[in-house]
């Protein structure tokens, strides 16, 4: 999962592993959906993951 993480944060251009491990979260269950307080942050991750359905939604 670790590694996982690393090469979502290189393609998303960022160093934030938490928010590449949650895509990563969501992903392995059904692609469930994502509260947050910064909606841009997981969006991206999502995006390069190639899973923009993800729902991601204010917490």
């Amino acid at each position: 999962l670790a590694k996982a993480a690393a090469v979502l944060c290189r393609k998303n251009k960022t160093s934030d592993v938490i928010d590449a491990s949650v895509v990563l979260a969501s992903i392995a269950r059904g692609e469930a959906p994502i509260l947050t307080d910064d909606l841009g942050d997981i969006r991206a991750p999502a995006a390069c993951a190639g899973r923009e359905g993800i729902r991601v939604e204010r917490s």
